[in-house]
């Protein structure tokens, strides 16, 4: 829908389970000039052994820069 209206979105991946797999991807988003960024968890469900643990991970990478984020914080049931 966005990308029909002539807004290009990019999409990064970062997989928590991978080493350093979520710095790589703070730095390449750093690199590419971006300022802000939103997280979607692709878990099916919340868990923080999963969802919440992977946010943590991420946002304590994003400390050390000037990106602001946002996550999705809802599941749909």
């Amino acid at each position: 829908m966005l990308l029909s209206d002539g807004i290009e979105i990019p999409v990064y991946v970062a997989h928590r389970y991978i080493s350093n797999h979520t710095k790589n991807t703070v730095e390449e988003i750093l690199r590419e000039g971006h300022t802000q960024i939103y997280l979607i968890p692709m878990y099916p469900h919340f868990s923080w052994t999963t969802t919440g643990s992977s946010l943590e991970q991420f946002s304590n990478q994003l400390k050390q820069t000037h990106l602001a984020s946002r996550s999705a914080s809802t599941y749909p049931k």
